[in-house]
């Protein structure tokens, strides 16, 4: 018998021969330096940032769920950004009359090709 695989998101597997997860790691630990650089300072694998986005029985379900594995971070249908910064840059304004902030919430998704 085989041993069981877990995946993350359809086409990356984090666990067996041929795991992508210490690839997955150099690759957030690179873009992670990289931001720091320009003065964002982002996080890795922000499991609980969901919970102040949404409410009521939606959210009270996933943490239920999520919870109820042995890994949030290998937990079926789990939602968790590589990288999540506070303070990334959205641009700059001539007149800034919209209230709009210069930097906001960013979520960053790794992709490999």
């Amino acid at each position: 018998s085989s041993p069981r695989q877990v995946w993350s998101e359809p086409g990356s597997g984090t666990t067996g021969p041929r795991s992508h997860r210490p690839t997955q790691l150099k690759l957030q630990s690179i873009l992670q330096t990289m931001i720091k650089l320009g003065r964002v300072f982002p996080e890795k694998e922000a499991v609980n940032f969901i919970l102040d986005k949404a409410g009521g029985p939606d959210i009270t379900a996933y943490v239920k769920h999520v919870s109820s594995h042995s890994s949030t971070r290998r937990a079926p249908h789990s939602i968790i950004p590589d990288l999540r910064a506070h303070n990334f840059p959205t641009g700059r304004h001539r007149i800034n009359d919209s209230g709009a902030k210069s930097s906001a919430e960013a979520f960053l998704k790794l992709k490999r090709i």
